[in-house]
């Protein structure tokens, strides 16, 4: 008896319908187009951390280039006397009149006006500030006008025009010659805080 229901299992076992060639390619495809699906979202998903990355990159590149502008515009014109522990504006009329784009360009900081992060590591304007910026073809450039108060194209004698501004371009690639316009500041010189009103 028990060896009859052994044998009925087996051919029960013989009898059931395996895969077949039909379900083998389904299954094949499936598994094809869900992995294909996997990969593509996967290089989406990295593409989109990289560009991330390489933004904030560039902005704290900027911000950085800010904010050795400012610090040396807020000392631009100023003597410092150790002995009497104090610091003087050069205010005299000479000084109080120089042109705002003289001023910025007087900087030491304001050349190279052209960089590209990451490519010289014994030069401020190249080193690895950012790891993505090694072997990247990134490009930061600035340029410089002088505004009125009312950031306005047009030209009045009686409009102040002590601001500059100083506009950022990228290149993401440097071997393209396409600019993309990033982002701009305005400054003005801490020593026209201590002229006498023209």
């Amino acid at each position: 008896m028990y060896q009859d229901k052994n044998h009925l299992k087996i051919n029960k076992l013989k009898n059931k319908d395996g895969f077949g060639l039909t379900e083998n390619i389904l299954s094949g495809s499936l598994l094809i187009i869900l992995v294909t699906f996997s990969m593509y979202f996967i290089s989406l998903r990295q593409k989109t951390i990289f560009n991330t990355n390489l933004i904030n990159a560039i902005n704290d590149e900027i911000k950085r280039d800010i904010e050795i502008l400012q610090s040396e515009l807020k000392t631009y014109k100023l003597i410092e006397k150790r002995e009497q522990e104090i610091s003087i504006f050069q205010n005299d009329s000479l000084n109080c009149n120089e042109d705002i784009l003289a001023s910025v360009k007087n900087l030491e900081s304001w050349y190279p006006e052209k960089w590209n992060p990451g490519s010289n590591k014994n030069s401020r304007d190249g080193q690895i500030k950012n790891k993505i910026f090694k072997g990247s073809n990134i490009e930061i450039r600035r340029t410089l006008n002088k505004v009125n108060p009312l950031i306005n194209e047009f030209e009045n004698e009686n409009l102040d025009t002590s601001i500059a501004k100083i506009q950022y371009l990228v290149k993401l690639d440097k071997n393209k010659e396409t600019w993309k316009s990033w982002t701009y500041i305005l400054l003005s010189s801490e020593l026209k805080s201590y002229c006498a009103p023209s």
